[in-house]
């Protein structure tokens, strides 16, 4: 059955809903929408459970990144999905060979630095 124009253009979400399909990951979920912005991130979905998720660098980063003792991580990504984090934006630019106040506004703009993306940890994180 199809929706009409009208309620797929008031609640584009209801058709997700109604196929049980996640819009954020675009599984099948098991939980139908109750959970739905919840799939992506504690992998409650069928297809999820089928095959392995893909680790992304987002699983490999170490708690004590999100502690206070991190006053301002800055995680440094590759496009081939290497990464690299440090504790505060000092330490950061030691690594780099770059001052701290460049780490700082390429980390604010999300700039790139020979290939590696600068950005603030706590912002590309959603935990």
């Amino acid at each position: 059955m199809t929706m009409s124009t009208r309620s797929a253009h008031h609640a584009p979400h209801a058709r997700a809903a109604r196929e049980s399909t996640c819009a954020t990951c675009l599984h099948a979920c098991r939980e139908g929408s109750r959970r739905r912005e919840r799939c992506e991130r504690n992998g409650s979905c069928a297809q999820w459970a089928r095959r392995p998720a893909e680790r992304s660098w987002k699983d490999e980063i170490p708690a004590w990144m999100f502690s206070n003792r991190a006053r301002n991580p800055i995680l440094a990504t590759r496009p081939d999905g290497q990464w690299r984090a440090w504790k505060s934006v000092t330490e950061a630019a030691e690594a780099l060979g770059v001052p701290a106040c460049r780490v700082t506004s390429l980390a604010s703009r999300h700039g790139v630095l020979d290939g590696w993306r600068i950005t603030y940890l706590k912002e590309s994180v959603n935990r």
